[in-house]
């Protein structure tokens, strides 16, 4: 009796160190060694899709789009919704980046499909905008003001008050 949750807190504790590192991560602020820690968790649970997303963000973000894409590629989607849109937005992301318009939107609409949240649909509307489908582009952007209107007017003034340019960043609910 009750071996199923000391089981759980073992796992818990065994990932706190790649937890902790892929907050920082995620939040944008890593510290050195954390995609090492990272790295190590992977090699344990290939299977985690999380700590592959992790990955993924901070080598996107250290200018290693190929080396994201890969990882994102290898073990395909996680298994919760809102780990399967931050893996297409950060795709669609990666795509936009090198100049792939048609792969960006694709990446963005399985976002969208697989977890619709203000910053998936708002990316969604700068792609279509950048693919010059205008007719897609201005119900996307409704449908994310619609969702939350002061995440828009928020991010629009941290952009300088012009957000045409800039992808809003997905981020993971906490539950996670």
């Amino acid at each position: 009796p009750g071996l199923d949750l000391w089981a759980r807190a073992a796992v818990s504790l065994e990932r706190e160190g790649a937890l902790g590192s892929a907050w920082r991560v995620e939040r944008g602020h890593p510290l050195p060694g954390d995609e090492a820690v990272l790295e190590g968790a992977l090699t344990k649970r290939p299977d985690d899709a999380l700590v592959r997303l992790a990955l993924a963000t901070a080598r996107a973000r250290g200018g290693d789009s190929a080396g994201a894409k890969a990882l994102l590629a290898a073990d395909g989607p996680g298994e919760r919704r809102e780990l399967l849109a931050a893996e297409s937005s950060l795709l669609g992301s990666l795509e936009l980046a090198q100049g792939e318009v048609g792969k960006a939107v694709v990446e963005f609409e399985r976002a969208r499909d697989a977890h619709p949240t203000v910053a998936v649909l708002f990316n969604l509307s700068q792609a279509y905008g950048r693919a010059l489908r205008l007719s897609e582009q201005a119900p996307t952007y409704s449908a994310a003001r619609a969702l939350d209107t002061d995440a828009i007017e928020r991010f629009s003034n941290a952009a300088g008050g012009d957000p045409n340019q800039l992808l809003m960043p997905v981020r993971l609910p906490s539950a996670l």
